[in-house]
């Protein structure tokens, strides 16, 4: 791989954290009972 000049490709260290200001939305349904089809 050196020879070609190739890397590998490989998720970082916290690449999946939040950036600043960034807000994370609530999950609206998580208490909704969902009774019937296509209720959401």
């Amino acid at each position: 791989m050196r020879l070609m000049g190739i890397q590998a490709f490989y998720p970082r260290r916290s690449s999946s954290s939040l950036g600043k200001g960034h807000k994370r939305n609530p999950y609206l349904l998580r208490n909704l009972p969902i009774t019937h089809v296509n209720q959401v």
